[in-house]
């Protein structure tokens, strides 16, 4: 197999996986936008996937190099997400666990230009609060989402960072019952 045959596979098999599993917004951002293409897709077994990237041959499926290079470059731009997230003192663990961003110098650089307001520094619960908290962490749906902590964050004035370290700790504690 050459080099671009295998670059293709593995591409395509990633492309096919977002499309099965609901990251289509995300292959409509690069051009992937007609459902009956993402349908297809969606529907190809690993062996479609190893002959099409050998019909392929030496074509190599472009990636958008210059969008790679300017995100390697730190010119990502952050998401209102993010900056919500951020503001309401989000640690590096839940920006990874949450968000997926795993580069913890780009969220502090984010962090630096969005400003944490003193209330949400804490990096742990105060003990007058921790009840309450804990009783609405309880209640959140897994996987617990953004936006869920955004609004814990504003309704008890505490961190995220403290809340997703709670949240954390209990699950360990729990998985070892």
């Amino acid at each position: 197999m050459s080099n671009h045959i295998e670059t293709n596979s593995l591409f395509l098999n990633q492309v096919c996986m977002l499309a099965k599993f609901g990251s289509r917004p995300l292959l409509q951002s690069i051009g992937l936008s007609d459902d009956n293409t993402l349908d297809r897709l969606a529907a190809l077994s690993a062996n479609d996937i190893e002959d099409l990237a050998i019909g392929l041959g030496d074509a190599f499926l472009v990636v958008n190099m210059d969008s790679l290079l300017s995100k390697l470059d730190g010119n990502i731009e952050m998401s209102d997400e993010c900056k919500a997230f951020l503001a309401r003192g989000a640690s590096n663990k839940a920006m990874k666990d949450i968000l997926g961003v795993y580069d913890e110098s780009l969220c502090a650089a984010w962090r630096n230009d969005v400003g944490v307001s003193r209330i949400f520094r804490r990096r742990t619960l105060p003990d007058k609060q921790y009840k309450a908290v804990w009783l609405d962490l309880e209640k959140l749906p897994k996987p617990v989402q953004a936006v869920d902590l955004i609004q814990l964050a504003d309704k008890h004035n505490v961190s995220i960072g403290a809340m997703w370290r709670e949240l954390i700790s209990g699950e360990q504690h729990d998985s070892k019952k």
